[in-house]
């Protein structure tokens, strides 16, 4: 139907660039190696730190906490749930640290 009337496909909100992906998976690690401001930082907690959840697979795995968020689209795009969930993501072989 969009064809017949010209009109623009609108991308969905939480649609993330691949460029966009990749400087906050960057920004993320300049977080995790002391590099970013701390303000950031902060946002950046390994689940290993936290003593609840070090029996976790996820602990040995290097991933983030990710913070609980509302389902809208702003609270999908900060930093503070984005930044660890694209973390999360990537393979083990490049979340490794060392």
């Amino acid at each position: 139907m969009n064809d017949n009337l010209h009109w623009l496909d609108v991308p969905e909100p939480w649609a993330v660039p691949e460029r966009v992906k990749y400087k906050v998976i960057i920004l993320t690690r300049r977080c995790l190696i002391g590099t970013a401001p701390q303000y950031l930082a902060a946002y950046c907690v390994p689940v290993s730190d936290m003593a609840q959840r070090r029996h976790l697979r996820s602990a040995a795995g290097n991933q983030l906490v990710v913070l609980s968020y509302h389902l809208n689209s702003c609270d999908l795009l900060a930093f503070s749930v984005l930044g660890p969930t694209l973390w999360n993501s990537l393979p083990l072989l490049l979340r490794d640290m060392h």
